[in-house]
């Protein structure tokens, strides 16, 4: 008997209005699990009385759980991405920066004038911005890592031509 494996009973849950169509509501089972239904009139009998129906849409409501969820784990995907987009193109435009300045210590540490005074506080402040920078370009390769999930390896070129430039 279908009145009989629900408790309350079902039929109480239903408005008696004629404009009534369906509804949604959660009933417990006379084994005490909690289902949802959508609850319907349907057409009248011969005897005039309406007909209701009641059919489980408890499996269509854990899968609109399961997608919300899922559209949540992309939508945080999607900003992660975001994110590691951001932190590459920081990483590139700081280790141009970088080179810059590691290749105008090399040429500051390699000129005639640095090599022949005696001031070594000259020497010692451009050996402090080299590790400095070397530090930074540090975190550069952490930040492109995340970014790209991967591993670089940075190398500092130290090469100088006859003229003063760097050769590559």
């Amino acid at each position: 008997d279908f009145e009989a494996l629900f408790k309350p009973d079902i039929w109480s849950l239903l408005p008696k209005e004629m404009h009534f169509l369906a509804r949604e509501s959660s009933i417990l089972q006379a084994n005490g699990a909690e289902i949802n239904v959508m609850l319907s009139k349907s057409a009248m009998n011969v005897e005039g009385e309406f007909i209701y129906v009641a059919q489980d849409v408890t499996a269509i409501k854990v899968a609109e759980k399961e997608k919300q969820a899922i559209a949540q784990q992309l939508q945080q995907s999607q900003k992660i991405e975001t994110v590691g987009r951001l932190a590459s193109g920081i990483a590139h435009d700081f280790n141009n920066l970088l080179s810059g300045i590691l290749g105008y210590v090399e040429l500051l540490k390699e000129s005639d004038g640095i090599q022949q005074t005696n001031d070594s506080s000259v020497k010692k402040y451009l050996n402090i911005i080299e590790t400095s920078a070397l530090r930074s370009a540090e975190l550069t390769k952490q930040l492109l890592a995340f970014s790209r999930k991967g591993n670089y390896e940075f190398k500092v070129f130290s090469q100088f031509g006859e003229d003063g430039l760097i050769q590559f």
